[in-house]
């Protein structure tokens, strides 16, 4: 089983909080233009099978 979001670019603290929980980039990318500015957002995933337990 995976588990899949999206974290926009500019929230470094939020990227760098996955990451540290076992979340990795799988280098998809959105870009929302509709808003007053551009977002960028990353994919990332995590197995959920093979995640240690805490």
């Amino acid at each position: 089983q995976t588990l899949t979001l999206w974290v926009l670019e500019i929230n470094a603290g939020a990227r760098a909080f996955y990451r540290d929980f076992g979340f990795i980039p799988d280098g998809g990318t959105k870009v929302d233009e509709l808003t007053t500015e551009r977002l960028v957002a990353f994919r990332y995933r995590i197995d959920l099978k093979e995640r240690p337990e805490r």
